[in-house]
């Protein structure tokens, strides 16, 4: 059995399983992002409570 679903958004995002966690500023940091990536999900991180200069890192 695969692990793979394949949906609209799987395809779209290039993830395993149609799963988006939303961006947390100010609860979480990158952290959480890569847990959700690494089980499959689609993670992503926000940049509204970085500075500028950060988000070039």
């Amino acid at each position: 059995m695969s692990r793979w679903m394949h949906t609209a958004l799987t395809e779209a995002l290039g993830c395993r399983y149609p799963i988006v966690q939303t961006a947390m500023g100010w609860v979480s940091d990158a952290n959480l992002v890569i847990a959700t990536t690494q089980a499959g999900g689609f993670g992503f991180l926000a940049g509204a409570t970085l500075a500028a200069d950060a988000l070039e890192g």
